[in-house]
Formats: C-alpha cells, sequence, structure tokens
C-alpha cells in the first residue's frame, strides 16, 4: 500500500506544482527558493490566456479535430473489423497484414507524400487535412484492436437474430454492438488522445493562427522574440490536459477492459 502511494505521489507531483504555479501571480513563479503553495491565489493567468490570446479557437480546432477522427474511424473500424472478424473472404489475410504493415513506417517518412496529396486536393491549412491525415493512421491499429474484440463475442448471438429476421448488419447494430461497447469506446478513447496531441503533421500541415490546433498554438503563444511567456505556456498545459484528465476519470474501465481483450484475443 505504502509503495503504491509513493508511486501515486511521485506521479502527480509533476502535475500539481503545474496547477499550483498557475495559480501565482506570474512575478511569484520565479521567487527563490520557490513556494510550493500561491501567497496570493489568483486566476489572472487563466484570465489572461482565454481573453488575450487565441487559445479559444485552438481549443475548439482541436476538439473539431479530434472528435471528427474519432467519428469517422470508429464507423470505418466498426465496419472492417467485423468485417474481418466474420467473413472468410479472398485476400483476407494479405489484407490483416497490409493493416498491420502500416504501423511499421514511422510517421516522419510519410511527411512528403502527405504534403503533396494535400496540395493536390487544395487543402493545405486547412482542418479537413489533418482529419484525413490522423484518420489513416488510427484506422489501421484500431481495427485490428476491434477485431480481436469481435473475435471474443460468440457468434452464436448472431445467428439466433439472424434466425428471428435480422440481416447481417442488424445483428451488428442490435447484438454485436451492445455488447461490444468496452472496446468500442476503448478505441474511441485512443484514437481521440492520439489525435488531440499529435503535433508533427499538425505543424507541416496548417499555417495560419485560426488553423492551428493546441499542439501548435500552445508553442507558439509561450515563445516571443526576447522571453518565454511561462504563465501562458503553464496555463495552457492544464487546460488543455483538462479533456483528457475527464476521459480517463469516467471512462478508464472502457480503456482497461476495451484494449485488454481486444488485445489477447484474435
Amino acid at each position: 500500500m505504502l509503495s503504491i502511494l509513493l508511486v501515486l505521489v511521485i506521479s502527480l507531483a509533476p502535475f500539481m506544482w503545474l496547477v499550483l504555479s498557475t495559480l501565482k501571480p506570474a512575478r511569484e513563479m520565479f521567487t527563490f527558493p520557490p513556494t510550493y503553495l500561491p501567497h496570493v491565489f489568483t486566476l489572472e493567468n487563466y484570465f489572461n490566456l482565454l481573453s488575450k490570446t487565441d487559445f479559444p479557437i485552438w481549443f475548439k480546432n482541436s476538439l473539431i479535430v479530434s472528435t471528427a477522427t474519432t467519428v469517422i474511424a470508429i464507423a470505418v473500424c466498426i465496419l472492417g473489423a467485423y468485417g474481418a472478424s466474420r467473413f472468410r473472404f479472398s485476400g483476407r489475410n494479405l489484407f490483416l497484414f497490409m493493416l498491420f504493415l502500416t504501423q511499421m513506417f514511422p510517421g516522419v517518412l510519410l511527411v512528403i507524400p502527405y504534403i503533396e496529396i494535400m496540395r493536390s486536393f487544395g487543402l493545405i491549412d486547412t482542418l479537413a487535412s489533418l482529419i484525413i491525415t490522423y484518420c489513416t493512421f488510427a484506422i489501421p491499429l484500431c481495427s485490428w484492436i476491434l477485431k480481436g474484440y469481435f473475435d471474443s463475442l460468440p457468434r452464436d448471438l448472431e445467428e439466433a437474430a439472424m434466425v428471428d429476421g435480422c440481416s447481417k448488419l442488424g445483428a451488428l447494430r442490435r447484438v454485436v454492438l451492445p455488447l461490444s461497447v468496452p472496446g468500442v469506446a476503448a478505441t474511441a478513447i485512443f484514437i481521440f488522445i492520439q489525435s488531440w496531441g499529435e503535433a508533427m503533421f499538425a505543424i507541416l500541415l496548417t499555417n495560419t493562427s485560426s488553423n492551428y490546433v493546441l499542439a501548435i498554438g500552445i508553442y507558439t503563444l509561450s515563445v516571443s522574440e526576447f522571453e518565454w511567456s511561462w504563465a501562458n505556456l503553464l496555463s495552457s498545459g492544464v487546460v488543455t490536459a483538462l479533456p483528457l484528465v475527464f476521459i480517463f476519470v469516467f471512462l478508464q474501465k472502457y480503456l482497461v477492459v476495451g484494449l485488454t481483450k481486444g488485445a489477447i484475443k484474435g
């Protein structure tokens, strides 16, 4: 018990320091020796961040990109993973191998092809370019995860539903998906987190501040010609982490159950 408590304290200490620092006046952040608790509690840093910068726009862009990526990728992954799990067709093994093969290439090798493709379709400096890019990375891996989860479900339930008059899609919607909520939720959380924090393609595919996501906006916000704006940097870090903290606190059971079951079945 003490070892768990020690690990918990060590893990949470940096984040607690981050939160407490944002509640200090800017001048108190640089006092020496450093203060652990603010002498004067203030929300001025958050007020300046939300009212005097483009942070709300970047937050909205990140939310749009991550949500759209999650919805599109999950819809494609469900159909693809279910088909790969339940049907035997010519080229099935090659299809699964190609899905796996996509994970062997680091993203940096695909930068130039993606830029050229997006430029040819006129999508450079748009949120659509990020959504498409993130979907192409999320779909192969998450299809594998969901396939493993669907493999763990008994086929008898679907066959019983089809005897009662359901089609394959009807059985998927009425029987398989309700039983797959933990796996689908875990996969959706994984996709959202990955797209929320991605920076490399966001830097290369967007050029204007109005289309920045948080990964780029925070960097441009914190760096000026002569100094780092630590107040903005720390405050933006806290606000950016809030959606992910919410996800882990309230949906962690789906994440653990879904990823574990999808990983050991195949």
